[in-house]
This record gives C-alpha cells, sequence and structure tokens, in this order.
C-alpha cells in the first residue's frame, strides 16, 4: 500500500473520548507490541533509505532487504493457505500468528491478523478483518441510472469490530471502530473513512481511474458499438469495505476460546472489556 507519509503525520491523535475506541486501541497497542513484525510495505513507504532517489549503496541494500522481506511473507502466505486449505480443523489464524510470532515478518494482513487475534484474547469476537476498495460508478446524466461500477483493491487490510456483543451485520455506522495497526490508529468508521480518503497518493487514484475508465469503454463499445462520450456521465467514487475472509461468527468464538488459552498475555488489564458471551 502506497501512501502519504506526511499527510499521515497529521493522524497522530490521543485521549479519544469514546471508551470503546480507547479499549481498542490499547489492545492493538498490546498485539503490535506481542507480534513486533517487519514489514517490506511500512519499509518501502516510510524508511528513507528505500526512497533515495540518488541510488546509493545504502538504496541497493534496503530494496535487497525489503525485496527479500516480501518474498519471505508471500511464501509464509502460500504455506499457510495451502495447511488452512487442506484443514478445515484449524483455528482460524492461528498458523499466522505463530508463523509472525517466529520470523516476526508480516505486511498489513498480518499486523490485523493480530489485531483481530488480540481483540478475541479479550472476548471480542464480533469483529472481521477487511480490506479496502474503491468503488467507481459511471451514472448517466440523462437517466440517473448507473451504468457501470467498478470495484478496485487498494491493498490494505485493517479490522473493524463493535468491541461489544453487537453484531457486526447489525450494527450501524456509528457503532463500528476500525482498527488499524499498520497505519497505526483506532477511530470510528467515518473517521477512519476520512483518514484512508487523505492518505492514498493521488498517482495511486490516477491509475485506477484510468484502469476502471478503459474497462467502462469497453463495457460500452461491446453494448452499443460505439465509443462512450465520458461528458455524458458523472463519475463518482467512494470507499467502501470487503471482507477479507470467510469465517463465521463459531469461527471467531473458537478463536476467542484459543487466544485465552495460549495468548494470555494479550489480555488487556486491567480488564475492562465487556465479555462476549
Amino acid at each position: 500500500m502506497k501512501i502519504n507519509s506526511i499527510q499521515l503525520n497529521k493522524f497522530q491523535t490521543f485521549g479519544a473520548k469514546n471508551k470503546k475506541i480507547r479499549d481498542a486501541d490499547d489492545i492493538m497497542r498490546i498485539s503490535v507490541n506481542s507480534f513486533p513484525r517487519l514489514s517490506s510495505t511500512y519499509m518501502d513507504t516510510f524508511y528513507l533509505s528505500t526512497q533515495n532517489e540518488q541510488k546509493s549503496p545504502l538504496h541497493h541494500l534496503a530494496k535487497y532487504i525489503s525485496n527479500k522481506v516480501n518474498s519471505e511473507i508471500m511464501l509464509q502466505r502460500e504455506v499457510i493457505k495451502k495447511i488452512t486449505n487442506e484443514n478445515s480443523a484449524v483455528i482460524p489464524y492461528a498458523l499466522t500468528l505463530a508463523v509472525v510470532k517466529k520470523n516476526k515478518l508480516g505486511n498489513c494482513g498480518e499486523a490485523a491478523i493480530c489485531a483481530l487475534a488480540a481483540l478475541a484474547a479479550n472476548g471480542i469476537y464480533n469483529s472481521k478483518r477487511m480490506l479496502l476498495y474503491l468503488q467507481t460508478d459511471f451514472i448517466d446524466k440523462k437517466s440517473g441510472e448507473c451504468v457501470y461500477s467498478g470495484k478496485s483493491p487498494l491493498d490494505h487490510s485493517f479490522v473493524i469490530t463493535t468491541m461489544s456483543d453487537l453484531k457486526l451485520d447489525d450494527a450501524k455506522e456509528k457503532d463500528i471502530i476500525v482498527v488499524d495497526p499498520w497505519l497505526g490508529f483506532t477511530d470510528s468508521l467515518s473517521n477512519a473513512k476520512a483518514r484512508f480518503k487523505q492518505v492514498y497518493n493521488a498517482s495511486d487514484l490516477g491509475f485506477i481511474n484510468e484502469y476502471q475508465n478503459s474497462v467502462f469503454k469497453l463495457k460500452m463499445m461491446e453494448q452499443t458499438r460505439k465509443e462512450p462520450n465520458f461528458a455524458d456521465y458523472d463519475i463518482k467514487q467512494k470507499l467502501i469495505l470487503v471482507n477479507a475472509d470467510k469465517y463465521n461468527e463459531n469461527d471467531m468464538k473458537r478463536l476467542c476460546n484459543f487466544m485465552k488459552v495460549y495468548y494470555e498475555g494479550l489480555v488487556k488489564k486491567p480488564q475492562n472489556i465487556p465479555a462476549s458471551t
């Protein structure tokens, strides 16, 4: 995930008024401390040595290390995916946690899983790992109809939770809290979306715009046999959240029980989190 690190610095906020957000933030920090990891995407985004335009020897070394770390993370994921697919009895995310603990490597996906597991260790299983997408809608100005809608992944993963017994499917936007250990914040869903809008580079979104424009053009040519006039359409974009995994509530309860037994150090002290039943 490529982001604007200068803009990100604006978002270092503390002392949220909402107690649930404060509790979620405490648990996120416990997960980060309990599962230290080196992230290739974080290196590429924030390390000056990997961004050195002069291509110094240090830059080449940093890029080599970053690429090596990324390759190891991708290999980890492939192995975990294969084992998990072949054995449905595996506790959700248990392999990822063990591998991250041992190898100390992981990008935003692994960071989100560690935060999700930490929430489970504290009895919060109404949580999910999500992916961030940009939805682009092409609206016919005359009819007001959406004639094409495309969804583009933004290569970022985080957690949403209610920090209570309230199920996410029943929750309203105001009830949902975003836990994002890769970007280092915990906030309400509406505030998190505002943060996400600010941190992406214009070049990233520009590439997505070009791609969706091309797909839209091809779709319309298939239907009408002529090129569309883009002036006839309003193009609207919004951030959407997509489930990263297919685990259900029972799976999360299994994870919750597993975490309480094998990862007691992730429990927030003193325990002020409402227990899930």
